[in-house]
């Protein structure tokens, strides 16, 4: 744990970081291309959206059901547009802010299929969540030139979760990059999880203090 930065936010980088730099990465961000990331008010989606900046994208896109969680994005500078999804037209709400030459996609199902048909010639989603759906049902016609690839970044090697890792917290330390953060103390679980449940907008984290990890001791024994 790097020593100068704030545990909340190693921690989130080292979860949530790697998770939306590794799937970037691979997508091979060229200068000036327009990154949409669905899913974008959560914790993942948030870094994906200043990830994608360091990466090069010319234009960031957040899109997201919560239209106050949108706002959010605006006022931290971390999107240049939103697009509110779930609202009955996902076809048109992406069309106006589109096209999109890459997709990070953390929801599949609906959404990913509506984001498939905004993205130009060339375009590349990388999808990781399955929030919205299981399955993605799009025509041929609409994939031809594009293409949607399943990434999964639990069971990637240790050395490149390190320099991913290692990659963000330079990013960091740099000013470029941080994680909206809301914290609680163990004895405050259930209002955390509540939170949690709810579309926390942010990254919850427990803290458990030497009176609480002494009670759980004494329980274990």
């Amino acid at each position: 744990m790097p020593e100068d930065v704030q545990a909340e936010q190693a921690i989130s980088l080292a979860i949530s970081g790697t998770g939306a730099l590794i799937p970037l990465q691979e997508a091979k961000v060229k200068p000036g291309e327009t990154v949409l990331v669905l899913g974008a008010t959560g914790p993942l989606g948030q870094i994906a959206l200043q990830v994608a900046r360091q990466l090069g994208a010319g234009r960031v896109v957040g899109a997201g059901r919560s239209a106050d969680a949108l706002s959010i994005l605006i006022d931290r500078g971390i999107a240049d547009a939103v697009v509110q999804i779930g609202t009955g037209n996902d076809d048109a709400a992406l069309s106006v802010a589109g096209p999109f030459e890459i997709v990070l996609d953390c929801v599949f199902g609906a959404p990913a299929q509506a984001a498939v048909r905004a993205m130009a010639a060339g375009g590349r989603m990388m999808s990781i969540g399955v929030g919205a759906g299981m399955h993605l049902t799009v025509s041929l016609a609409e994939l031809v030139g594009k293409s949607v690839h399943g990434i999964g970044t639990g069971q990637r090697p240790v050395a490149e979760r390190r320099a991913a890792f290692d990659r963000l917290i330079a990013w960091h330390r740099e000013g470029k990059l941080s994680v909206s953060i809301r914290s609680f103390p163990l004895e405050r679980i259930a209002e955390a999880w509540a939170l949690l449940s709810d579309s926390s907008h942010g990254k919850v984290v427990l803290h458990v203090d030497q009176a609480s990890r002494s009670h759980s001791n004494s329980i274990a024994q």
